[in-house]
């Protein structure tokens, strides 16, 4: 069996289907599946240009990349899968082959609520199978007029062994970053659109000093998540003005957008990690936080809230809510031993419920 995993790197989700790619692929290979990543985005392509065994091929053309698919397809032996990891790969639709798709995406979710998006629809069509990432995202696909006997509830996975506790690389990134031993590092990987509510983080540290007076050990702040937004100048500087009117805004690292591999050091680094979302799936970096054993807080938003277990494997705010999120900042800062239990509870249940190795063999049943 040979799978073509399309990413379309103009896909507003292309990043969290880039992650999912390069987890899923390895896993699949584990299975004795051959992968073929294809993409019309050389950024895409250089995201995911380490991913071993795989092939690439790239082109911002369609045409010419569809050409390169179709011959792909010529040389191929035995079942070909084409596998779409982003709304919109609409020239696979001529490629003779069985054809899957995975819906990670809010926007989707968003617009086939509203109806203003029809192609939507017209692209589920085109799918012998379609794989939601979280309950909400299968209830709308059910709702798009995808049959349930053609539909799939598959979240994202993560890497247990690549994303772990690494005392190394956590010396490493705070010797780098002038960050004390004893200090307790907060770390938000979201990207600066406003769908990621990194400014309701940010307004959540002013807060966090007013109400919580008695934090004995220093704090520092790490911002890992793109923060150069086309169109969204405007908002991304009102981020810049709210975290200059706190200390540790003021104070904080912000390393911008940062690579798979690099994500790895700043998870090591950190303690707690802060998933701000407005709306989200199963968070790939929420996964890959929650691996590395730091406790989490993250919104109730839709997929987040599948993930965790109040007070069990993380915390849970309403989304938007600053002085709660502040709030359950500072439980975790004031005590250890919560901050250790939900890490290690909550690598349990990555590894016991999200392990690529898992998802993967959920994933290669759509493939019959």
């Amino acid at each position: 069996m040979k799978v073509i995993h399309f990413v379309d790197g103009h896909a507003p989700n292309w990043r969290s289907a880039a992650s999912r790619v390069r987890g899923l692929v390895p896993a699949l290979a584990q299975l004795g599946v051959e992968s073929l990543v294809a993409t019309n985005c050389s950024t895409v392509g250089k995201a995911l240009a380490d991913i071993e065994p795989v092939m690439h091929f790239d082109s911002e053309n369609e045409m010419i990349a569809s050409r390169a698919v179709s011959s792909l397809v010529e040389r191929a032996r035995g079942k070909l899968i084409a596998h779409s990891h982003t709304i919109g790969a609409s020239w696979f639709s001529s490629i003779p082959c069985r054809r899957v798709l995975t819906v990670d995406s809010q926007k989707f979710v968003i617009d086939a609520r509203s109806g203003s998006d029809p192609s939507s629809r017209r692209t589920l069509a085109e799918h012998d199978w379609v794989i939601g990432t979280s309950k909400e995202v299968v209830e709308v696909l059910k709702s798009s007029g995808v049959p349930s006997d053609q539909l799939s509830h598959i979240p994202n996975g993560v890497d247990t062994d690549c994303f772990q506790s690494d005392q190394d690389a956590r010396r490493a990134f705070r010797q780098e970053n002038k960050i004390a031993d004893n200090a307790i590092v907060v770390v938000c990987p979201k990207s600066w659109s406003p769908v990621c509510g990194v400014i309701d983080f940010a307004h959540s540290l002013r807060f966090l000093k007013l109400h919580h007076q008695e934090l004995a050990l220093p704090v520092s702040i790490v911002l890992a998540g793109d923060n150069n937004i086309p169109g969204e100048e405007e908002y991304v500087c009102s981020i810049r003005s709210v975290l200059d009117e706190s200390e540790l805004g003021r104070a904080a690292i912000v390393l911008g957008e940062v690579s798979f591999q690099r994500m790895r050091s700043v998870l090591a680094a950190a303690d707690i990690c802060v998933i701000p979302s407005l709306r989200d799936t199963t968070s790939c970096v929420a996964l890959e936080a929650m691996a590395a054993e730091l406790s989490l807080v993250c919104t109730s938003a839709t997929g987040l809230s599948e993930l965790v277990v109040p007070d069990m494997d993380g915390l849970l705010v309403d989304e938007g809510n600053s002085m709660a999120l502040a709030d359950a900042l500072g439980r975790l800062i004031l005590n250890r031993e919560l901050r250790q239990n939900l890490g290690k509870n909550a690598r349990l249940k990555v590894q016991g419920e999200f392990d690529w190795q898992l998802i993967a063999n959920r994933v290669a049943s759509t493939y019959e």
